[in-house]
Protein backbone atom coordinates (compact mmCIF):
# COMPACT_ATOMS: atom_id res chain seq x y z
CA UNK A 1 0.00 0.00 0.00
CA UNK A 2 1.27 3.59 -0.38
CA UNK A 3 1.64 5.41 2.31
CA UNK A 4 2.74 8.61 1.35
CA UNK A 5 0.98 11.31 -0.31
CA UNK A 6 3.39 12.59 -2.71
CA UNK A 7 3.82 8.97 -4.39
CA UNK A 8 -0.13 8.46 -4.66
CA UNK A 9 -0.45 12.06 -6.75
CA UNK A 10 2.76 10.68 -9.05
CA UNK A 11 1.55 7.38 -9.66
CA UNK A 12 -2.50 8.97 -9.57
CA UNK A 13 -0.71 11.33 -12.97
CA UNK A 14 0.25 8.30 -14.62
CA UNK A 15 -2.41 6.37 -14.44
CA UNK A 16 -4.15 8.85 -15.72
CA UNK A 17 -2.10 9.70 -18.10
CA UNK A 18 -3.20 6.65 -19.94
CA UNK A 19 -7.12 7.32 -19.86
CA UNK A 20 -7.92 11.30 -19.34
CA UNK A 21 -4.00 12.69 -20.15
CA UNK A 22 -5.18 16.23 -19.80
CA UNK A 23 -4.05 18.41 -16.66
CA UNK A 24 -7.52 18.37 -15.17
CA UNK A 25 -8.08 14.64 -16.04
CA UNK A 26 -4.64 13.47 -13.88
CA UNK A 27 -5.44 16.42 -10.89
CA UNK A 28 -8.90 14.87 -11.07
CA UNK A 29 -7.15 11.06 -10.87
CA UNK A 30 -5.07 12.62 -8.27
CA UNK A 31 -7.37 14.49 -5.89
CA UNK A 32 -9.56 11.34 -6.13
CA UNK A 33 -6.81 8.58 -5.50
CA UNK A 34 -5.24 10.86 -2.40
CA UNK A 35 -9.20 11.12 -1.05
CA UNK A 36 -9.37 7.64 -1.10
CA UNK A 37 -5.65 7.63 0.64
CA UNK A 38 -6.76 9.60 3.34
CA UNK A 39 -10.06 7.08 3.79
CA UNK A 40 -7.80 4.17 4.50
CA UNK A 41 -4.97 5.71 6.07
CA UNK A 42 -6.00 8.71 8.51
CA UNK A 43 -8.19 8.39 11.44
CA UNK A 44 -9.36 12.07 11.25
CA UNK A 45 -13.17 12.28 10.09
CA UNK A 46 -14.30 12.47 6.37
CA UNK A 47 -15.47 16.13 7.20
CA UNK A 48 -11.81 17.02 7.42
CA UNK A 49 -10.38 15.52 4.29
CA UNK A 50 -10.07 19.42 2.35
CA UNK A 51 -6.97 20.28 4.53
CA UNK A 52 -5.15 17.04 3.48
CA UNK A 53 -6.18 17.40 0.05
CA UNK A 54 -5.22 21.07 -0.37
CA UNK A 55 -1.61 20.36 1.11
CA UNK A 56 -1.04 17.59 -0.96
CA UNK A 57 -2.85 18.87 -4.19
CA UNK A 58 -2.94 23.49 -4.09
CA UNK A 59 -5.39 22.85 -7.43
CA UNK A 60 -8.19 21.37 -5.30
CA UNK A 61 -8.29 24.82 -2.85
CA UNK A 62 -11.61 25.64 -4.45
CA UNK A 63 -13.06 22.73 -3.09
CA UNK A 64 -12.96 24.15 0.38
CA UNK A 65 -16.40 26.06 -0.66
CA UNK A 66 -19.38 23.10 -1.71
CA UNK A 67 -20.02 22.04 -5.27
CA UNK A 68 -23.60 23.02 -5.98
CA UNK A 69 -25.68 21.95 -8.97
CA UNK A 70 -25.40 19.22 -11.60
CA UNK A 71 -21.73 17.52 -12.02
CA UNK A 72 -20.83 17.61 -15.81
CA UNK A 73 -22.93 20.28 -17.14
CA UNK A 74 -20.20 23.02 -18.92
CA UNK A 75 -22.77 26.29 -17.34
CA UNK A 76 -22.12 24.74 -13.67
CA UNK A 77 -17.95 25.25 -14.26
CA UNK A 78 -17.60 29.07 -13.48
CA UNK A 79 -14.27 28.53 -12.28
CA UNK A 80 -13.18 27.13 -15.18
CA UNK A 81 -11.84 23.55 -13.73
CA UNK A 82 -13.25 20.96 -16.11
CA UNK A 83 -15.85 18.09 -16.07
CA UNK A 84 -12.86 16.06 -13.99
CA UNK A 85 -11.82 17.96 -11.29
CA UNK A 86 -15.92 19.47 -10.86
CA UNK A 87 -16.58 15.66 -10.37
CA UNK A 88 -13.90 15.26 -7.95
CA UNK A 89 -15.16 18.37 -6.06
CA UNK A 90 -18.46 17.09 -6.03
CA UNK A 91 -16.92 13.74 -4.04
CA UNK A 92 -15.15 15.76 -2.17
CA UNK A 93 -18.46 17.60 -0.81
CA UNK A 94 -20.47 14.30 -0.77
CA UNK A 95 -17.33 12.67 1.82
CA UNK A 96 -17.07 16.10 4.02
CA UNK A 97 -21.25 17.07 4.52
CA UNK A 98 -23.06 13.64 4.06
CA UNK A 99 -22.68 10.87 6.94
CA UNK A 100 -23.48 7.63 5.08
CA UNK A 101 -23.99 5.90 1.97
CA UNK A 102 -27.71 6.76 1.18
CA UNK A 103 -27.51 10.24 2.34
CA UNK A 104 -24.80 10.69 -0.60
CA UNK A 105 -26.87 9.31 -3.06
CA UNK A 106 -29.96 11.09 -2.05
CA UNK A 107 -28.23 14.28 -1.95
CA UNK A 108 -26.55 13.39 -5.69
CA UNK A 109 -29.55 12.28 -7.29
CA UNK A 110 -31.45 15.46 -6.46
CA UNK A 111 -28.39 17.58 -8.30
CA UNK A 112 -28.63 15.68 -11.50
CA UNK A 113 -25.74 15.83 -14.00
CA UNK A 114 -23.56 12.73 -14.13
CA UNK A 115 -24.29 10.76 -10.83
CA UNK A 116 -23.10 7.68 -11.82
CA UNK A 117 -19.89 8.54 -12.01
CA UNK A 118 -19.93 10.58 -8.77
CA UNK A 119 -21.85 8.09 -6.76
CA UNK A 120 -19.66 4.75 -8.11
CA UNK A 121 -16.46 6.78 -6.58
CA UNK A 122 -18.03 8.71 -3.91
CA UNK A 123 -19.37 5.23 -2.48
CA UNK A 124 -15.86 3.61 -3.69
CA UNK A 125 -14.07 5.79 -1.12
CA UNK A 126 -16.85 6.45 1.61
CA UNK A 127 -17.13 2.52 1.92
CA UNK A 128 -14.05 2.55 3.65
CA UNK A 129 -15.68 4.69 6.84
CA UNK A 130 -19.11 3.19 6.48
CA UNK A 131 -18.71 -0.98 5.93
CA UNK A 132 -21.12 -2.13 7.67
CA UNK A 133 -24.13 0.42 6.16
CA UNK A 134 -26.76 -1.85 4.43
CA UNK A 135 -27.98 -0.42 1.30
CA UNK A 136 -31.30 -1.41 -0.52
CA UNK A 137 -30.75 -5.05 -2.19
CA UNK A 138 -32.06 -3.35 -5.69
CA UNK A 139 -28.81 -1.19 -5.47
CA UNK A 140 -26.97 -4.43 -6.19
CA UNK A 141 -29.09 -7.12 -7.49
CA UNK A 142 -31.37 -4.99 -10.11
CA UNK A 143 -29.75 -1.78 -11.60
CA UNK A 144 -28.97 -2.66 -14.83
CA UNK A 145 -29.31 -6.35 -13.95
CA UNK A 146 -29.54 -6.93 -18.28
CA UNK A 147 -26.61 -5.01 -19.22
CA UNK A 148 -23.07 -6.57 -20.38
CA UNK A 149 -21.21 -4.94 -17.45
CA UNK A 150 -24.22 -5.24 -14.65
CA UNK A 151 -24.28 -6.66 -11.33
CA UNK A 152 -23.06 -10.45 -12.56
CA UNK A 153 -20.03 -9.09 -14.43
CA UNK A 154 -19.01 -6.56 -11.58
CA UNK A 155 -19.52 -9.81 -9.26
CA UNK A 156 -17.10 -11.68 -11.61
CA UNK A 157 -14.83 -9.50 -11.50
CA UNK A 158 -14.57 -8.88 -7.80
CA UNK A 159 -14.19 -12.49 -7.83
CA UNK A 160 -11.21 -12.82 -9.82
CA UNK A 161 -9.70 -9.64 -8.20
CA UNK A 162 -10.14 -11.21 -4.69
CA UNK A 163 -8.49 -14.52 -6.42
CA UNK A 164 -5.39 -12.68 -7.22
CA UNK A 165 -4.93 -11.07 -4.31
CA UNK A 166 -4.83 -14.53 -2.55
CA UNK A 167 -2.67 -15.65 -5.27
CA UNK A 168 -0.10 -13.01 -4.94
CA UNK A 169 -0.24 -12.53 -1.02
CA UNK A 170 0.86 -16.60 -0.99
CA UNK A 171 2.97 -16.23 -3.47
CA UNK A 172 5.06 -13.30 -1.51
CA UNK A 173 4.41 -15.09 1.61
CA UNK A 174 2.68 -13.53 4.89
CA UNK A 175 5.46 -11.43 5.68
CA UNK A 176 6.67 -9.91 2.83
CA UNK A 177 2.96 -8.98 1.87
CA UNK A 178 2.28 -6.88 4.85
CA UNK A 179 5.21 -5.04 3.66
CA UNK A 180 4.21 -4.77 -0.17
CA UNK A 181 3.70 -0.84 -1.89
CA UNK A 182 2.43 -1.15 -4.97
Amino acid sequence: MLRDPREVVRLAHVQAAITHDTPGGRDSSAAVALMAHYALHEAAPLSEVHAFLARSLPVTAPFAQPWDGPVGTPDNDALGLGIGLCTAWAVHTLLVEERGLLDMMARLLGRGGDTDSVAAIAWGIASARYPDEVVPAFLEHDLERDRPYGPAFLRTLGERLMRAKKKRRRSLGADRWSRASY
